[in-house]
């Protein structure tokens, strides 16, 4: 029941940026003039793939497996195992260290699409739309699962740096996977290079002075961003990158666990933004992220002072995006509406005896929303609920807080409407019409958000976790269709893989189910199975 003086029926209104146009002044911001883009025919010989197996067959061998990495669409897997007894104690195994690093035999990623055995890669590198890079036999390789073909990339600079918080540095996709860049050599400097994947022209890019770092791209291909090392301020005679000490496993085949971290002295870096139109090179401070075509950045500020938001183009003009009064973290990025969720940290409070709060507020190009709401710690208290237009907040107290924290719903494409759920309810997954939640009596209900009707699935539930992939959501053997209302059950044991179009792929049953123990690795053969309509509240839908 929804208690009077709470603000989720108040009025909401749209105020206005300050600066709607033109250049700002952004502390840390410098031009640093033009360079010259090198355009050419792509490199590369293309190979064609053999025509990729079904999803009848079994995925990987009868081997301990760790899953790597996969396709959203389920086209590709990467499985990392132990095919072989290398270390000669007479069996194939390997089991998990307290820091993520395997021992045992040796472990290898294999690629495999759709079913079989696969091929052995050296490493995964990245993914986007229907592009997978790996380094294979030292090199990259840029595989096409639509056009079913594979690119050699030979110039292509290999060497990763193991950091324990960055995926391989080697290449990176724009969101769209129509763009691709690399890193590659150019007599003793690392220069970049950005591929039209859809156009094969390639196009140089001098990262400027310095020694090249990492590279990123925006939602559209139109810039690059390159960091890079240019004073040795430590004083150990090179120029390194800020790798932390650690003693997490390495990336290769890794498992996630837990690790020490011991930050060190590192040389100073610089981030530089080169517009791919024109060739316009431009300094800029922290890049938190990218939103549609243009880059999020942090101007700078003394140690633990407010900072605020611009958002800058690829000919690095920038506008006013969050206050420093606000002094933001992003929570949730909408690429398509370019919209953001931001947690400010100035102004903080504290209801009851609760920890401290942050207030929400969603800002767009051209406004700024406050949503009378505060979250507890956004890291931890939102969640990303597939690609629909709703963001999950967690455990929410509105400005008044004199109400039990509610879970809420954030419609984005009604710039930040509030659909909260009932008194004591823990949400679990949501899409744009249906929501799943578990109520205070521990029933689980299915919400119809569109006609404000509520059904129970189940009159008791235990489960307060569920994985998503755009509009399913998985838990144990049950796949529900957030899209459609829908529920339906595949026949595995533990499923890891939910796919875009409601495949599951995970642990057959077999004679007897035994989940793995804390330093063990479930054993393949993987299975794919689509899930079969179950009954629920008197009807069945159909998958």
């Amino acid at each position: 029941m929804r208690r009077p003086g709470l603000p989720w029926l108040l009025p909401l209104f749209l105020a206005a940026c300050s600066t709607r146009c033109g250049e700002t002044r952004v502390e840390g911001l410098a031009p640093e003039g033009w360079i010259t883009l090198v355009r050419a025919p792509a490199e590369g010989p293309e190979t064609p793939l053999q025509a990729p197996a079904g999803r009848e067959g079994d995925v990987g061998t009868a081997h301990p497996l760790l899953l790597a990495a996969h396709d959203p669409a389920g086209r590709w897997v990467i499985l990392c195992q132990p095919r072989e007894d290398t270390n000669g104690d007479g069996r194939v195994e390997a089991r998990v260290g307290i820091n993520g690093p395997m021992s045992g035999d040796d472990v290898d990623p294999y690629l495999i699409f759709g079913s079989g055995a696969g091929q052995r890669i050296d490493q995964y590198v990245a993914h986007a739309g229907p592009h997978v890079a790996v380094i294979r036999d030292g090199k990259l390789v840029i595989v096409d699962v639509e056009a079913r073909t594979e690119t050699l990339l030979p110039r292509a600079e290999v060497t990763d740096n193991n950091d324990p918080y960055e995926p391989h540095r080697t290449a990176v996709f724009d969101a769209a996977g129509k763009t691709l860049g690399y890193l590659a050599k150019k007599g003793e400097r690392t220069i970049a290079i950005v591929r039209d994947l859809e156009a094969g022209v390639e196009t140089e890019v001098d990262p400027g002075p310095g020694r090249l770092w990492r590279i990123a791209l925006p939602g559209d291909g139109s810039s690059i961003v390159m960091h890079a090392a240019v004073a040795d301020t430590n004083g150990d005679g090179i120029l390194g990158w800020p790798i932390p000490e650690t003693s997490v496993g390495r990336r290769r085949c890794r498992k996630s666990g837990g690790h020490g971290l011991y930050p060190g002295e590192t040389d100073t870096l610089v981030t530089r933004i080169v517009s791919l139109a024109t060739g316009r090179m431009t300094r800029v401070p922290r890049i938190e992220a990218a939103l549609g075509d243009r880059w999020i950045v942090r101007e700078e500020a003394p140690e633990k002072s407010p900072a605020a938001l611009f958002l800058v183009s690829a000919e690095g003009i920038a506008r006013p995006f969050v206050s420093a009064a606000c002094d933001g973290d992003l929570v949730y990025l909408d690429h398509g509406r370019k919209l953001a969720l931001v947690a400010c940290q100035n102004g903080a409070v504290r209801f009851r005896n609760e920890p401290e709060r942050t207030r929400v507020e969603l800002h767009g190009e051209d406004f700024h929303l406050p949503l009378g709401v505060y979250v507890q710690d956004p890291r931890f208290y939102t969640k990303k609920v597939g690609t629909g237009s709703v963001v999950l907040l967690r455990s929410v107290n509105p400005e008044e807080g004199n109400a039990d924290p509610p879970d809420v719903l954030v419609d984005l494409e009604h710039h930040g409407v509030l659909h909260p759920f009932p008194e004591g309810a823990r949400a679990l997954s949501a899409y744009d019409r249906y929501a799943l939640y578990v109520s205070a009596e521990n029933k689980l209900v299915l919400r119809d958000r569109s006609l404000g009707v509520d059904s129970v699935l189940r009159p008791s539930e235990r489960n307060v976790h569920m994985e998503q992939v755009e509009r399913f959501a998985h838990s144990g053997s049950e796949v529900f269709d957030l899209e459609r209302g829908v529920v339906g059950e595949v026949s595995l044991f533990y499923a890891m893989v939910l796919t875009t179009d409601g495949w599951a792929l995970g642990v057959p049953h077999a004679s007897e189910d035994k989940l793995p123990e804390r330093n063990e690795l479930w054993r393949g053969p993987l299975r794919w199975e689509k899930p079969k309509p179950e009954p629920y509240y008197g009807r069945f839908g159909s998958w």
